[in-house]
């Protein structure tokens, strides 16, 4: 028999097959961050017994509570010390960032390559004043995403790296992004080739918006679920125009019940929240609907948002985006007023809280904003000082969690409140959760592990560590998987820890093509002495795996149904 090139662990557990009875773990940890903050700045002496925390006007008991202080000392970082031959890991090696965690998304997707040179110059000026607690990250996005630079507080090495980035030339246009005014002509036969010509322009257009807001989403999640391993409340600063929430054709100025219903529940925020009402909202989507084309099919990207936002959300996330465009004035036929009222950003851009004229493309911004616990930034130029105010929001975080009730669950949007016993405090967080069954749970779930399998960036929610060698048969390797124990739920009951994971191995090609994928459940009912010793020793699987022709690597991806986390890693296939 081969043996690995080094032992993942003392213990391994089998998995079950799939047409064994899976255990059902109905329990879910919502969590949710707070920030704090009075006139001096953070505050940083708070207990859970300071909280109160109540869903739709009722109590609920904060069954966890975590501050995360980025002046505290700083744990020990994980080891620099490389695996041993043959063994992959998705954990991060060297200094792994814990404090203060900040990932800057340059999106040119969805900017105009103008408004992309200006956002990199502010954020070049930014950069002179980064301390040394914050760990930063610098990621762009195109045609697809990229790691600029990887987390760390070394100003001249995010610099030299942001230098050197020329923009991506695959994103949105000005016309795009502001509209088109068409020119005048005479004569009915020029006024029907261009009507024609425009609603073509209009279909094209539509199409290209569909893959950016896609793209992004996906881009979002992965994002989420790289940096889901690191504890406490990350920034995600995304500077960008952003895309519509809604094209096509709407018909009369009414925007129909999927998209009201997604605006007043799972946005969580209402039009008069906004500073609005049912009249707002009919002239965001009248504005959308720029010439009436009744071919032009009417399109929202709830379920895109939707699933970045959850995904943001389980990965302690908060969205910032700020406007790459800087101050924009548009007339006042193509805008809607906004307004958040806080103190900070009516400092820093003093319209985006008072007289803002803010376009429809924007909603998509304020939805991330809005449910993840963060801020937007409209129609400012000093944008080096909104990503100043981003960065600052991380310096002290409070993180409540409770156990909802499985009765609750019912797909809908669950507005939170949290209160401090402390007087003069400004506090953030998101808004609500959404509260899914199991049943809605596992179907997002499979369209949650596809975007994890094509993922360009590995999931670390789960930590993963995993060896392969040659089966005992041609075209076959035997892969074991050692999975971190703590990061996975267990649930005590009549006597036993049980929990459910799903393991899914994704044969690819040289070129990423996926050739066979196939999973797994792994139904999980331990003893107190089974508990002790995956906690003292580990816990692993072996799995023997057919090869099909071309395969070079597979990809592994471990989910915990509970808690909706998830690990990836790539083993080469042994030769």
């Amino acid at each position: 028999m081969h043996r690995l090139a080094a032992p993942l662990l003392a213990l391994t557990l089998a998995a079950q097959k799939s047409d064994q009875p899976l255990v059902r773990v109905t329990t879910r940890l919502v969590e949710i961050n707070v920030i704090v903050r009075d006139k001096g700045g953070p505050v940083r002496d708070l207990s859970q017994d300071d909280f109160v925390l109540t869903e739709k006007g009722k109590p609920r008991k904060i069954a966890f509570f975590q501050k995360y202080d980025s002046t505290a000392p700083a744990p020990p970082m994980s080891s620099a010390t490389p695996a041993a031959p043959g063994i992959v890991t998705n954990r991060p090696t060297g200094s792994t960032p814990r404090l203060n965690v900040t990932i800057v998304l340059l999106d040119g997707l969805n900017t105009a390559v103008k408004d992309q040179d200006y956002a990199k110059q502010q954020f070049l000026a930014y950069l002179k004043q980064v301390r040394p607690e914050d760990r930063i990250a610098v990621y762009t996005l195109g045609s697809q995403l990229r790691v600029l630079n990887d987390f760390t507080n070394d100003a001249s090495r995010l610099a030299a790296a942001v230098a050197k980035f020329t923009g991506a030339n695959t994103g949105v246009t000005d016309t795009e992004i502001h509209g088109a005014t068409a020119a005048s002509t005479e004569g009915n036969d020029e006024i029907v080739a261009e009507a024609i010509e425009n609603a073509m322009n209009d279909l094209i257009s539509d199409r290209s918006v569909r893959i950016r807001a896609e793209t992004t989403a996906a881009a979002m999640e992965a994002i989420a679920n790289h940096i889901s391993g690191i504890p406490g409340r990350k920034n995600l600063i995304w500077i960008s125009s952003s895309f519509p929430f809604v094209i096509g054709h709407i018909g009369d100025g009414q925007a129909n019940s999927e998209d009201t219903a997604f605006d007043n529940d799972i946005n969580g925020v209402t039009a008069a929240k906004r500073g609005g009402g049912a009249a707002q909202n009919t002239a965001l989507y009248q504005v959308n609907d720029r010439d009436g084309n009744p071919a032009r099919t009417q399109m929202n990207f709830t379920r895109e948002i939707e699933r970045a936002t959850m995904a943001l959300n389980n990965a302690g996330i908060a969205v910032y985006p700020i406007d790459a465009r800087g101050l924009t004035v548009l007339p006042k036929s193509m805008t809607v007023e906004q307004n958040y009222g806080r103190s900070k950003v009516d400092a820093i851009m003093p319209s985006a809280a008072s007289s803002s004229t803010i376009t429809t493309g924007s909603t998509a911004m304020h939805a991330l904003a809005d449910n993840t616990g963060g801020i937007i930034f409209q129609n400012g130029n000093d944008l080096r000082k909104a990503i100043q105010t981003a960065v600052e929001d991380g310096e002290v975080t409070y993180t409540l969690g409770f156990y909802p009730d499985p009765s609750t669950l019912d797909s809908k949007f669950h507005d939170l409140k949290v209160q401090v016993k402390r007087k003069d405090v400004e506090v953030r967080y998101r808004k609500g959760y959404l509260a899914m069954p199991e049943s809605a749970a596992a179907k997002n779930r499979v369209d949650t592990v596809r975007a994890a399998l094509d993922s360009p960036l590995p999931a670390t929610g789960i930590t993963l560590t995993a060896g392969a060698e040659k089966g005992d048969k041609p075209a076959a390797m035997r892969l074991m998987v050692a999975i971190e124990p703590r990061e996975i739920t267990l649930e005590q009951k009549d006597g036993k820890w049980t929990g459910a994971l799903d393991l899914v191995f994704a044969q690819r090609s040289a070129d990423g093509t996926h050739l066979n994928v196939s999973t797994t459940p792994l139904g999980l009912s331990l003893d107190a002495s089974q508990h002790d010793k995956i906690f003292q020793y580990g816990f692993s699987f072996t799995k023997n795996i057919d090869l099909a022709a071309g395969a070079v690597e597979v990809r592994v991806l471990v989910a915990d149904r509970a808690s909706g986390r998830m690990g990836t890693l790539t083993v080469p296939v042994p030769r």
